[in-house]
């Protein structure tokens, strides 16, 4: 909601009072806040999802006295309910909410504590009720979700029986690698089977702590010259929005 343009993602981050766990909102209004005269008055939170990943050495407590469980909640709840409501108005009467399966994608080193956590926050959210059958929420791996794409888009990349290929999925918060072999392609439908080469591994290395670290190296430059919380996300918001996307990589400089 609240797009300045159309755009097929929306920003993991909640918005909640500087000094109490009250959410208040999430994605694009929640940056829009904190680039505002308010901006002192709230907390943003993002990365918490990464909150999840049982390899890191040390993971610094989210502020507030919230817990993972609950950000993560607080945010699925607003964006399945957001969902919800566009559905509602495409599909009117005809939409059953109870008729309806969902798919999460999650890093492929989480553990099966965080997709139990993963799945307690869909039950929270109101996606699905705890006494729901389980296959009404899948919980996959992001890498394994990008290689059904690749097998059902197979005739796109000329996949052929015994290629492998190799599926780096890098995102915001994680990285995933997996190798997958094509075994077998059926003649008459050209459904393809693969087998894992190689376990799924990721680590939490993904564009966020790009910004992260852009962040810290511009307030080492501008120490000398402090900026407002406004200023920051102001700042912060053209990196992540506008010159990172179209970055070429080519400039050695």
């Amino acid at each position: 909601p609240k797009q300045a343009y159309q755009y097929p993602k929306v920003p993991t981050i909640s918005l909640y009072k500087h000094d109490s766990p009250d959410f208040l909102d999430w994605g694009y209004p929640a940056r829009a806040v904190m680039m505002t005269p308010n901006a002192k008055k709230h907390l943003l939170l993002s990365k918490f999802k990464l909150q999840l990943d049982d390899q890191q050495a040390y993971i610094e407590p989210l502020p507030l006295g919230i817990k993972p469980l609950d950000a993560i909640s607080d945010y699925l709840g607003k964006f399945h309910g957001h969902v919800v409501k566009e559905a509602m108005k495409n599909f009117g009467s005809t939409y059953d909410q109870s008729h309806i399966q969902y798919c999460l994608t999650v890093p492929a080193m989480w553990s099966d504590r965080a997709k139990h956590v993963m799945r307690l926050a869909a039950v929270r959210a109101g996606m699905i009720r705890e006494d729901d059958p389980a296959h009404r929420l899948i919980i996959v791996s992001e890498p394994e979700a990008a290689a059904m794409y690749c097998q059902s888009k197979g005739d796109q990349f000329n996949l052929q029986k015994h290629d492998r290929f190799l599926i780096c999925d890098a995102g915001g918060g994680t990285v995933d690698l997996i190798v997958f072999e094509v075994v077998d392609v059926n003649p008459e439908t050209g459904i393809r089977s693969l087998r894992e080469v190689t376990r799924g591994h990721g680590a939490s290395c993904g564009s966020a702590f790009l910004d992260a670290n852009m962040e810290k190296l511009l307030r080492e430059k501008f120490q000398k010259y402090p900026l407002t919380p406004m200023g920051w996300g102001t700042i912060m918001d053209t990196f992540v929005n506008q010159t990172k996307p179209i970055f070429p990589g080519t400039d050695p400089e």
